[in-house]
């Protein structure tokens, strides 16, 4: 019987990533939105989802293109969506991926310990690909906005 071999994953490195930025907690972002509002409603939700993007045909670095989601709800449904929350998360995270100080390039380039025995990765680079942007047809109190973000990055070999 062969062992499965567990490889880190774009999702997975792009929530622990975004999980550790200043304005963000690990609990603020994942894959999907949670079912329960209420559950987010606070604090704003930021999803990812790999949209583009290519690997290194020389060197085991890949750089996708990351598409982040950022929502918040107003839980009063009979009132307008809060875009100003929304837009500060993706704004949040726009500010994370620039690196003017030694400090901020270490913010950027860092470890990640990943969930269910991942591989540890590292985050080369984090560069924005498009500004954030509103994302309109959202039924209701919530407020959804969208910005694009290419992600280098490797396994870390144990």
């Amino acid at each position: 019987m062969t062992a499965t071999i567990k490889r880190a994953n774009t999702t997975m490195v792009a929530v622990a990533w975004l999980g550790g930025i200043e304005g963000l907690t690990p609990s603020m972002v994942a894959s999907s939105l949670p079912a329960d509002n209420s559950s987010w409603a606070a604090s704003g939700f930021v999803t990812v989802r790999p949209t583009g993007g290519t690997s290194s045909v020389d060197n085991p670095v890949r750089r996708p293109v990351v598409t982040i989601d950022t929502y918040a709800i107003n839980p009063l449904t009979d009132s307008r969506p809060p875009m100003g929350q929304a837009n500060n998360l993706a704004e949040l995270v726009v500010n994370a991926c620039w690196q003017t100080t030694r400090t901020e390039r270490l913010a950027v380039q860092r470890l990640l310990t990943l969930p269910h025995g991942l591989p540890t990765a590292r985050v080369l680079a984090a560069i924005v690909r498009t500004d954030p942007r509103p994302a309109y047809g959202e039924l209701g109190p919530m407020a959804h906005f969208v910005t694009d973000v290419e992600f280098d990055w490797s396994e870390v070999p144990s």
